[in-house]
């Protein structure tokens, strides 16, 4: 009992710590909150965390949407007044340091001010919430001498694995695959960060959880943000991968190179949809029978995007009327009761 008080105090202590930070106005680790505007719900709970080793750690919950929210991890960055955040080589967030206050005003995708009189303001709190973000994350996984390590593409820095959970799994699938001991090899987990008392020195330091293994690749390295698609491998599974819109209706869809391309990810932990509509973040739930899917509960955010808005509206009218699907090589085909196909999309492949 009494060691289980100190190591709450342990880590408590480390995780609310202050630091210095030359390019953020603010004593780091940092919490910022607010309600975004939704364009189908009354609003998004948002909270944003700023941790003094770079990295963010994002949750987002959409009101009156049971189960429709999401957290994110990547690294950030302070540029001339705006807080920009990355997933991996990928801008997913904007905002701009508000003067005497601090508080982060939401800036659209190109850094630019968003014309509403809506709320985009995410307010500073006096004093930092930790909290443990879950979510489905890439990463290359190693395993050496009794230590495994898994390093998400997302923020490229390395974390020790806990051994609980599902993590026998991911053990068994890389030591089957490992060419030498201790190499790296592409994982895909749903999982959650915690913190933990470091294995060597003092203070505490964040550890994986593998809360489900989906899948090992013989890939050593991360996916490059703009690879081509990899027609030769055609993908097999519909949840757990990142699907890119290609085709709505009888019309391609091209993604300007400024722009996040409209997708999907179905996760199957707990039947959630993510993704974007090519401007504004889409979140819902779906169900899964056989050759049946049905979207449900679909909510998106309020940004405007003049050359992107109508493609997004159609894509989630297109979702709507979505009761079947199929793959067919690396192309998911999204169908309406009368068996046509409304959107094609391609899978999101590995290097």
């Amino acid at each position: 009992m009494l060691r289980n008080a100190a190591l709450l105090t342990l880590i408590l202590a480390s995780s609310n710590s202050l630091h210095a930070d030359s390019t953020f106005p603010q004593p780091l680790p940092a919490s910022y909150v607010g309600t975004l505007p939704c364009a189908d719900c009354p609003g998004i709970d948002t909270r944003l965390n700023l941790l003094p080793d770079g990295q963010f750690q994002l949750r987002m919950t959409y009101q009156e949407r049971e189960g429709a929210g999401f957290d994110q991890i990547g690294l950030w960055t302070a540029e001339k007044g705006t807080l920009i955040l990355k997933e991996g080589d990928k801008v997913v967030e904007q905002f701009q340091i508000m003067g005497k206050t601090h508080d982060l005003l939401k800036l659209d995708m190109q850094g630019q001010s968003i014309p509403s009189k809506l709320n985009y303001t995410l307010q500073h709190k006096n004093l930092y919430q930790p909290m443990k973000p879950s979510l489905t994350m890439q990463g290359l996984f190693s395993y050496f001498a009794d230590s495994a390590r898994f390093t998400p593409c997302a923020t490229k820095l390395s974390m020790p694995v806990r051994m609980e959970g599902d993590y026998l799994a991911l053990e068994r699938a890389y030591m089957a695959q490992r060419k030498k001991p201790g190499m790296a090899l592409l994982a895909e987990v749903n999982g959650q960060i915690l913190r933990q008392p470091r294995v060597e020195g003092e203070g505490s330091e964040q550890a994986l959880k593998v809360v489900k293994f989906i899948e090992l690749s013989a890939a050593s390295t991360c996916p490059a943000a703009d690879k081509p698609e990899d027609k030769t491998t055609p993908a097999t599974s519909l949840e757990d991968r990142t699907w890119n819109l290609v085709q709505l209706g009888d019309m391609p869809v091209n993604t300007p190179k400024d722009r996040p391309s409209a997708h999907l990810v179905l996760m199957s932990k707990d039947n959630r949809v993510a993704g974007s509509g090519g401007c504004n973040r889409i979140m819902g739930g779906y169900t899964l029978e056989g050759s049946t899917l049905k979207f449900s509960k679909m909510a998106s955010t309020m940004m405007m995007c003049e050359d992107s808005m109508a493609l997004e509206q159609s894509f989630l009218k297109a979702l709507d009327t979505v009761t079947g699907w199929s793959i067919e090589g690396n192309t998911l085909l999204l169908k309406d009761p009368s068996g046509q196909v409304v959107a094609k999309l391609n899978a999101q492949t590995q290097p």
